[in-house]
């Protein structure tokens, strides 16, 4: 009853990921089928961006009958390629991080997947914050402005 798997890459495959689209969100595909979705690319296998669809396809095939048992052929399947989309942290990228806020303006605020986590819930997280630092900045200075105008 799991939604997906992440591969470790000591595991030596070609999938990154996958994820069944359906547990997660059940409209996403017609009753009596399943929408699953696979992850490869990135730094672990940047060789899978130059292959095309079917050779892709057929990989997708071997690793998911491999890893659950999957058999049956795709009623319908899609090959989207989003190179150097997704940041690759290195060992020492939150502290790099850090340094970069702390060297910051009061005024400048940096949120997004690059800078503390490429989840959404970790973008909006970040978002969150840097809109509750930019409001109160703007706090600060309009009491700042009406104690000069005083």
């Amino acid at each position: 009853n799991g939604f997906g798997v992440v591969i470790p890459r000591r595991e030596q495959r070609s999938l990154n990921a996958t994820t069944w689209m359906t547990t997660k969100f059940n409209h996403r595909a017609p009753a009596e089928h399943v929408l699953i979705r696979v992850f490869f690319g990135g730094a672990r296998t940047p060789a899978m961006m130059d292959k095309n669809d079917d050779e892709v396809l057929a990989i997708a095939r071997a690793e998911l009958r491999e890893l659950i048992g999957l058999e049956a052929a795709p009623v319908l399947h899609r090959v989207y390629r989003w190179i150097n989309a997704q940041p690759q942290y290195d060992v020492g990228h939150l502290e790099r991080m850090q340094h970069i806020h702390q060297g910051l303006p009061a005024s400048i605020h940096i949120a997004g997947s690059p800078y503390g986590g490429v989840g959404i819930p970790d973008c909006v997280r970040q978002a969150q914050e840097a809109a509750r630092k930019i409001v109160a900045n703007l706090h600060q200075n309009d009491a700042i402005r009406r104690t000069l105008a005083s």
